[in-house]
């Protein structure tokens, strides 16, 4: 083992080292190369895997060999499968835990914000955060796979260089990735659209309005969760700060707009207990801080800077922030946005 990459609840997460691609580049250079230190140097980053070990515990190794499966279907199929999705390299079990090896890979999105105090990130790295993910979301869905629990921790930079990057002052820097490559990750959550699914996903943040209502859900809700992202990322925090339910819904409507009444009436457990007869949140059972907390919000496209007004990053996320799930952009429509389309306007900025 190399190093600790991360710790939850289903296990940690450690990089190590290949022994047998390192074996293969100590054997090779042995001929030309007796000093140890020179042949150690031989082993590099390139040999690194990622191990996802997992507790012993039969719901957590149950999962693993689910996702493991899944993991095996979308890398099978090629192309987008590998360049935008982790690749599993393979499987086994040591001492009862499961253990699934994986390629490795730089630090989450989520990680580098956090390195950095949290500075939002340009707009060129957005764009292209942004067309990678749904580019991903497009293929996965392209075989009635749901993510369901998209977020910055669970999207991966291919590589953890940087590179400071001026910004539109022309005097300061800020350190951005040396690539924007990513990947996108933890597939423990996925399911296709066909089998059952549990009640609710996500993590709280990036959960869609219909699975808050107790709707049902479908592939939309991914895109719901990468229009929060996309946010994120531009913005440096979360647009939906909130642990609650009904704050929750308060702050889609703050934002967003006003939840279509035909979803209100719908939901079981909410409709008349939380919105009026027209649909509106009550905001009854709020405390005063939950309420000044909604009330500060900002309209969606007044989270997007003057400057960048005419980059379309407004439509775009408009379209994947729709409220209605029957209305809400697909991958493949979101990517012909204008924001993605009229590259001139983004990329030197």
């Amino acid at each position: 083992m190399v190093k600790d990459v991360g710790l939850g609840t289903f296990g940690r997460v450690v990089q190590a080292i290949d022994l047998n691609l390192a074996r293969d580049v100590t054997r090779d250079e042995r001929q030309n190369h007796r000093d140890r230190k020179d042949r150690k140097a031989k082993i590099k980053m390139e040999d690194s895997v990622a191990i996802k070990i997992v507790r012993n515990v039969k719901r957590y190794h149950e999962s693993a060999l689910i996702e493991a499966d899944i993991l095996k279907d979308v890398n099978s199929r090629g192309g987008r499968g590998q360049s935008l999705c982790g690749v599993l390299l393979r499987q086994f079990d040591f001492n009862g835990h499961c253990c699934l090896v994986f390629e490795c890979l730089g630090r989450s999105l989520y990680d580098f914000m956090k390195v950095h105090g949290f500075k939002a990130f340009p707009l060129f790295c957005v764009h292209d955060f942004a067309k990678q993910l749904l580019d991903a979301l497009d293929f996965i869905h392209s075989f009635g796979l749901i993510h369901t629990d998209l977020k910055p921790e669970n999207i991966l930079l291919t590589s953890n260089k940087e590179r400071p990057y001026r910004l539109p002052d022309g005097v300061s820097d800020q350190q951005v990735p040396a690539s924007t490559s990513i990947k996108l990750v933890d597939f423990g959550g996925a399911t296709y659209d066909r089998e059952k699914k549990s009640t609710i996903i996500n993590t709280r943040q990036y959960r869609a309005p219909e699975v808050i209502l107790g709707l049902g859900w479908s592939m939309p809700s991914d895109l719901w969760s990468a229009g929060c992202i996309i946010n994120e990322l531009y913005k440096g925090e979360l647009l939906f700060g909130t642990h609650d339910n009904s704050e929750h819904l308060a702050l889609i409507e703050r934002i967003i707009g006003r939840i279509p009444l035909n979803m209100v009436s719908r939901s079981k457990e909410f409709s008349t207990r939380l919105f009026d007869p027209d649909g509106w949140h009550k905001m009854e059972d709020l405390s005063s801080g939950s309420k000044a907390h909604v009330r500060r919000a900002a309209v969606l496209e007044m989270n997007v800077k003057e400057k960048d007004t005419d980059t379309n990053l407004a439509s775009l996320l408009r379209s994947l922030l729709t409220i209605d799930p029957d209305r809400r952009s697909s991958a493949a429509d979101a990517m012909k946005n204008p924001f993605f389309s009229d590259y001139g306007n983004v990329k030197n900025i």
